[in-house]
């Protein structure tokens, strides 16, 4: 462990997230400017810690149709879309639960063994050890942190930000973390896109475009839609190319959450959808957030899986299973 690694743990908040927050707190201090989009990304980057839980449903069908949200001149050319009630509908129900503190993080995704066998993991990392928790038992203990996608529930609150961390078929493997959102430097002509009205159904939102990437063969950009005015607060963000909804994310129920920074607004409701070329919802993920806390007290022993709940221990830095947790060495 080196000076600099003691300073982060027992200084916070850090230099960084002081100044963060300052600049959240006088962005919300303006009253006489509308919410920007820009200002959700200060949100997250002034957050000392987080603590999540929510319920979680998953469905596979194709009964819904989103097409509305393209534009008219990229919707499909022929043929039009028909709901179907689809028998074989399936749906899955669970539990995620999230904690952040600095560079520290616990996630614990549950998803019906029934079902889906394999969708039952514990993740975290204390600071100084990397910790993986999988459904046959096995807890396997790493002395650096890793970014690898694992077979978690992706964090409903980071999906606000899919606009700035794009799905690739690069990155189709990483994991953004939170701490990884909290160290970006963004520049602001990142932040500079054109929003246009646009008419969805009876409402009026605004609407601007950032880029995407190439995933499984296709080109695409985001939609990012907001209410006029609360950019900050986006209710749907889509992913599209031409003529194709791949997926869409509505994010709804937001509340006032009071931070170090000030109040901010946080969605309660997120749902993730994934559609065919014909416009029909293959599968879907429903959050309903049921606990919610920032800038609290979070206890060390959140950030650590006991062995006890293991059948066996892998140490990934020997490459052997051994009989109890490794030690914790400083770097």
């Amino acid at each position: 462990m080196t000076i600099q690694s003691l300073r982060t743990r027992t200084s916070r908040p850090t230099t960084r997230l002081v100044l963060a927050a300052l600049s959240f707190a006088l962005c919300r201090e303006s009253k006489a400017r509308a919410e920007e989009l820009s200002d959700l990304f200060a949100q997250f980057q002034s957050l000392s810690s987080i603590a999540m839980t929510a319920d979680v449903t998953v469905v596979v069908d194709s009964s819904v149709n989103c097409l509305e949200y393209l534009p008219p001149d990229e919707r499909p050319l022929t043929g039009s879309h028909q709901e179907q009630q689809n028998p074989d509908t399936t749906t899955v129900t669970g539990r995620y639960e999230f904690w952040a503190d600095a560079d520290r993080y616990r996630v614990n995704s549950y998803l019906d063994p029934a079902k889906l066998p394999g969708m039952q993991t514990e993740v975290a990392f204390d600071g100084f050890r990397f910790q993986l928790l999988l459904s046959n038992g096995t807890l396997s203990y790493a002395s650096r942190d890793h970014s690898t996608l694992l077979p978690v529930l992706q964090n409903p609150l980071l999906e606000l930000l899919q606009f700035r961390y794009p799905l690739t078929d690069e990155t189709r493997d990483t994991e953004i973390r939170l701490k990884d959102v909290v160290r970006d430097q963004v520049s602001p002509e990142f932040w500079a896109r054109e929003w246009t009205t646009v008419e969805i159904g009876d409402r009026k939102l605004e609407r601007a475009e950032f880029p995407g990437g190439r995933y499984e063969g296709h080109e695409y950009v985001h939609h990012v839609f907001a209410m006029p005015g609360q950019r900050s607060r986006p209710i749907r963000i889509d992913r599209v190319s031409d003529r194709r909804l791949h997926t869409a994310s509505e994010f709804l129920d937001y509340r006032q959450a009071d931070s170090a920074a000030g109040p901010a607004w946080w969605p309660h409701r997120i749902i993730l959808r994934a559609f065919s070329d014909e416009g029909e919802t293959v599968g879907s993920i429903t959050f309903v957030i049921n606990y919610f806390r920032v800038d609290g007290t979070i206890p060390d022993s959140t950030f650590r899986i006991s062995p006890t709940h293991a059948l066996r221990v892998w140490d990934d830095d020997a490459r052997q299973f051994v009989r109890s947790a490794p030690v914790a060495t400083s770097p």
